[in-house]
């Protein structure tokens, strides 16, 4: 089974995960979010973008206008503040271009690294060099997001949820399932598959895989 995008197929996703699975550990699931449902969240940034850039540019515009083209009007501006006003400026500009645009680039470099994975071992939340594992008992307690087009967000709402195991880079820790906190905030942002394709399906799985397995002996 396979919830990645148009473009991108089964194979190339499970040969990707490949990369990061542990010894014995399979496949089952594998996605990627929706490339349009992930990039479209940052747009809210271009509204406030343009806010900010009409800000910016009107008053750095005025102080260059000032230093360079008015000084028959206002005097000579005093050449040694003109680079460090200037350098003033570099990172309102710079802020500016990230959010009308610059945004997007990051989205799709974030978006090449993000992978989710339903495994014989773990159901896998992959970012880059960094992975949030979850025991298959997260799937006892989740909800469904609805979107467009037959996408949907699996929030992992923790509770009944086994320990969640968190790596980046060289670091890893546990945390227990009584440290979790459902349906906070936090939970439903990072434990999360977001804007997958057929979110029903991947529960059903992870449910049936989860009903497989043989009760703990105590």
């Amino acid at each position: 089974m396979n919830g990645g995008n148009a473009g991108t197929t089964e194979f190339d996703l499970r040969t990707e995960a490949q990369q990061f699975l542990r010894p014995g550990e399979q496949p089952l699931w594998v996605a990627r979010p929706d490339y349009r449902q992930f990039t479209k969240l940052q747009w809210p940034l271009v509204g406030f973008g343009l806010f900010w850039s009409a800000i910016t540019f009107t008053v750095s515009g005025g102080f260059i206008h000032a230093m360079f083209f008015a000084k028959s009007v206002h005097g000579n501006f005093p050449k040694a503040a003109q680079p460090l006003i200037l350098l003033f400026f570099v990172p309102f500009w710079a802020v500016s271009f990230f959010m009308l645009g610059g945004h997007k680039l990051v989205a799709q470099r974030q978006w090449r690294k993000m992978l989710y994975a339903l495994t014989n071992q773990n159901i896998i939340i992959r970012t880059g060099k960094s992975e949030v594992r979850l025991d298959h008992d997260a799937v006892k307690n989740v909800q469904i997001d609805r979107l467009r087009n037959g996408l949907g967000t699996v929030r992992f709402l923790g509770g009944t949820a086994g320990p969640v195991t968190i790596s980046a880079g060289k670091f890893n820790f546990q945390i227990p399932a009584a440290y979790q906190s459902t349906g906070t905030a936090s939970a439903n942002q990072s434990l999360c598959f977001q804007a997958i394709a057929d979110p029903d399906g991947f529960v059903q799985l992870a449910q049936k895989l989860l009903a497989a397995k043989p009760s703990p002996t105590l």
